[in-house]
């Protein structure tokens, strides 16, 4: 077996430090978010469209600022503050300084009046009306009196954006800036902000199911583990599973999304699964030494967990021809948590456990001095009765009932004693000539 060498298990544990670090890197350069287009198949409309607009036009996002209250526009300090946002926004790395603005339009016009309110929203009406504005009629709401105007909004657009955390960080700016105008309420929106606020929101959410499941195996495992450093080693070894899970789906090409966060919430469950077993059986393993009792765990459940990882890798295998990439994700994820459970179970605990696995305590050792153990030796004959016989005894000869015998098994009545006649009282002979017969 491989337990035997130390030079493998030297090899062997150097080869999962290895395999840590290549999933770290790709724990730091995994890419949050879900890509639309790969909700479709390859071969959908929509997925070809959407790669020819990616790869060939610039995509720049107009975003929404919203007034929520009645604001008086013909105020100069109002005005002001409206043109330091515009700037700020103007500022920010990811925006343009194209703008559909209204105020900005009637500013520079021959409609302008800011003697007072009414003047102000009497050459607004007057602005709106004429056809070379007229785009802007939908950005205004006056009141039912037409006296003020109760809500307004203009648009900034974006550069051309791709990676979806820069994405998620835009959205967040434009909604700092929005949240710091002081003399009144703005609101900044897109509609595809529903997709950004998995970007911003994946990654804490991710972190904190993973721990609180982490948490839940923790607490189960410390009720049915019968030794403490084993819980440990149970624990570094199901992280050790996830890291590689998250930093190799971004070497395939996946992506942290509301998807793969399902797909890594499941495979805490399978890791668990495999690195119980090894521990457990290593604990109630008899052997004089770390390496006998390794040796004796791989033996009785080395089997049963290779079948079980074959098993269910038979059953999503079918999972890879699919063309949804709900499926091809899950068979992706699937399959690294199998093969890395495995791994672990097989390779990397037997290799440690046999370097510092727990010592059995005196009450087990005792136990399995008496021959208590869970892989006893294999004997055919124990727990049969045994019956001396003696060398002079013939196994051919009848077996005839003694006088005593016979004396204890006459019945006390005068009742026929032809349906108590065990087998032991018939003449071997008798048996013989009727088997002849």
């Amino acid at each position: 077996m491989i337990v035997k060498s130390k030079i493998v298990k030297v090899l062997t544990i150097f080869a999962f430090t290895i395999y840590l670090g290549f999933a770290i890197w790709g724990v730091i350069s995994l890419k949050q978010g879900l890509v639309i287009k790969n909700l479709v198949s390859d071969d959908s409309y929509f997925y070809r469209f959407t790669d020819w607009e990616d790869n060939k036009f610039s995509k720049e996002i107009p975003i929404m600022f919203t007034t929520e209250q009645t604001v008086e526009y013909h105020k100069f300090f109002i005005q002001n503050e409206y043109q330091r946002l515009e700037k700020l926004v103007f500022s920010n790395k990811f925006m343009t300084k194209n703008s559909i603005n209204w105020l900005k339009e009637y500013n520079s016009s021959t409609y302008l009046n800011l003697s007072s309110e009414l003047a102000f929203i009497g050459g607004l009406r007057n602005f709106l009306a004429d056809p070379r504005f007229e785009r802007f009629t939908n950005d205004v709401r006056f009141s039912s009196t037409n006296d003020s105007i109760v809500s307004s909004r203009f648009y900034v657009f974006t550069r051309t954006i791709l990676d979806s955390q820069d994405l998620g960080e835009m959205m967040n700016s434009v909604r700092e800036i929005a949240d710091g105008a002081s003399l009144f309420k703005l609101t900044a929106f897109a509609p595809s902000f529903i997709f950004y606020e998995q970007y911003v929101q994946i990654l804490p959410q991710t972190l904190q199911t993973l721990g609180t499941s982490l948490a839940a195996v923790f607490l189960v495992t410390l009720f049915f583990m019968p030794h403490p450093l084993l819980l440990l080693y149970i624990m570094i070894t199901i992280t050790m599973i996830i890291t590689g899970i998250i930093g190799y789906m971004a070497h395939w090409g996946l992506t942290l999304s509301s998807i793969t966060m399902i797909h890594l919430i499941m495979s805490v469950g399978f890791s668990i699964d495999y690195t119980a077993h090894t521990c457990h059986a290593y604990m109630i393993a008899n052997g004089n030494s770390r390496d006998e009792r390794v040796q004796a765990a791989m033996r009785a459940s080395g089997a049963p967990i290779f079948n079980g990882a074959v098993s269910s890798i038979l059953g999503i295998v079918m999972l890879a021809f699919a063309k949804s990439y709900i499926f091809q994700s899950f068979f992706q994820v699937m399959l690294l948590v199998i093969l890395f459970g495995i791994c672990h179970a097989v390779l990397f605990l037997p290799s440690v456990l046999s370097f510092i696995g727990p010592n059995k305590n005196k009450a087990d050792e005792e136990s399995g001095s008496r021959g208590v153990s869970p892989f006893p030796a294999t004997n055919p004959t124990k727990g049969l009765p045994r019956y001396p016989i003696s060398s002079k005894t013939d196994l051919n000869k009848p077996n005839r009932p003694s006088q005593n015998n016979a004396q204890q098994t006459r019945p006390r009545s005068g009742r026929s004693t032809s349906s108590h006649v065990s087998a032991n009282d018939i003449p071997m002979e008798e048996v013989r000539s009727k088997r002849h017969r």
